[in-house]
């Protein structure tokens, strides 16, 4: 009788073994399709953005196209959501508390450390949107590190103007370590 079982076991051992063997091309050209489905989507997203207009007369789908790219983890938009980093939606069913309103932040955030770098020089050139890239920086790298670089940045700089945005950007990162609030780094 366990010669039997280990004989049966054996066979459909084999046999799972011939099925996935024989579904690797086609789960091969399925992620391949995906990857092509992905960038496709992705350019279609930028193309839709690009054309400045959506921001003022769709703006529900211009939020809905920022919001894709950054589930898309799109590294290629991060110049393209910088651009819009401060668009504000109106129309949208739904209040949000800042800096959760802005979906070029929360893209970013999404996509992560790669937005990093540009989140900072972004810092350091807009001074009406210093908190908010510093909420950005801090919501992907931590608060506690987000200081650690704005700062590393501001000690860099020799711009007077851009230093000044970055100190503010400094005091921005060292209030969300001196008043936590989990809520507001929540996913």
């Amino acid at each position: 009788m366990k010669v039997f079982f280990c004989v049966c076991v054996m066979a459909v051992a084999v046999c799972s073994c011939a099925q996935l063997m024989a579904a690797e091309p086609a789960a091969i050209s399925a992620g391949a399709d995906a990857v092509s489905q992905r960038q496709a989507a992705i350019g279609k997203l930028m193309v839709f953005l690009d054309d400045g207009s959506v921001f003022k007369d769709k703006q529900v789908d211009a939020a809905r196209a920022i919001e894709l790219l950054g589930e898309l983890r799109a590294t290629e938009a991060i110049p393209l959501l910088l651009e819009h980093l401060d668009f504000l939606p109106g129309g949208l069913p739904f209040r949000v508390p800042p800096p959760r309103q802005f979906p070029s932040v929360l893209a970013l955030t999404r996509i992560g450390s790669p937005a990093l770098d540009s989140l900072v020089k972004l810092t350091a050139a807009d001074e009406s949107i210093c908190w908010l890239s510093a909420w950005a920086i801090a919501k992907i790298d931590g608060p506690p590190a987000a200081l650690a670089r704005i700062q590393t940045a501001a000690a860099a700089e020799t711009d007077p103007e851009r230093k000044k945005r970055l100190e503010e950007a400094v005091r921005a990162a060292q209030s969300y370590i001196d008043n936590p609030n989990p809520a507001m780094f929540a996913d």
